[in-house]
């Protein structure tokens, strides 16, 4: 017999894929960008954080953090369709090549 996971639990899951769902971006080359060789996949570019796009080369909407934790959905040429593996908020601060929020992990 299997113990369940309760009401509690199921619905953290819940929430968990909606995120994923609704913050689905772009961001790229892969290569420079996302991390995936150690235990997750992160955030990692020689600078405060990485901008995001909705679809390839297209416009920055946000920009994430150096080590935010990434789910990759889809690798596609040289860029990975990823979501936020964590609750996004913003810094307060703003990215310096595209003028969008730099957004980190809720701690």
């Amino acid at each position: 017999m299997h113990a369940s996971a309760g009401p509690e639990s199921h619905r953290a899951t819940c929430e968990r894929l909606a995120l994923i769902e609704q913050t689905k971006a772009l961001v790229g080359p892969p290569a420079r960008y996302v991390d995936c060789e150690n235990s997750g996949c992160f955030v990692r570019v020689p600078a405060d954080g990485a901008n995001v796009r909705r679809h390839p080369n297209g416009q920055a909407f946000l920009a994430l953090v150096n080590g935010t934790p990434l789910v990759v959905l889809q690798w596609q040429e040289r860029w990975a369709l990823v979501a936020a593996a964590c609750n996004l908020v913003p810094t307060g601060l703003w990215s310096d090549t595209q003028g969008v929020p730099l957004d980190t992990c809720h701690r």
